[in-house]
């Protein structure tokens, strides 16, 4: 393989691109939701902290943490939806959007239980990323190895 530039040399990340048969956009995305899903769990560990602080009792704590459990299983059947629907592009802005609004709820909350409604929007918008991600790596895959779409269905 040969690229115009310095002589025949290849640099280490159009080799990985090559390697893993990804563009790099796509190589782009996937850092961008790695880096912003590491955002979102960096505090994680802090979050019954704040709830207990904001006044809330052990019970509700645990009633908060089962509620995004509830809504990690929920929201990427929803985020296929939007995903077939919208188009990956959208749906990875509208999943931002949801995410900055669910940080921003929470930034703002006087009590605890207006968090709620933030971890909704947070967990929505992780589970759309994701499910929006999904579409690129696949058809890139397929296109890197000459594979038809019906044979992998």
């Amino acid at each position: 393989m040969k690229r115009e530039g310095k002589g025949n040399e290849i640099g280490f990340v159009p080799r990985m691109l090559d390697f893993l048969g990804l563009e790099r956009n796509v190589l782009v995305m996937i850092a961008a939701l790695s880096l912003q899903g590491f955002g979102m769990a960096l505090w994680a560990p802090y979050r019954s902290k704040v709830l207990e602080a904001l006044g809330a009792s052990p019970a509700q704590i645990g009633l908060f943490s089962t509620l995004g459990v509830f809504m990690t299983a929920a929201a990427p059947y929803f985020g296929g939806l939007l995903s077939d629907r919208l188009g990956r592009g959208r749906q990875l802005i509208l999943a931002s959007t949801m995410a900055l609004t669910g940080f921003a709820i929470y930034r703002l909350a006087p009590v605890w239980w207006v968090f709620i409604p933030g971890a909704l929007l947070l967990q929505a918008a992780d589970s759309f990323r994701f499910m929006g991600s999904l579409t690129p790596v696949s058809y890139t895959h397929l296109r890197a190895h000459d594979t038809s779409l019906h044979l992998v269905c």
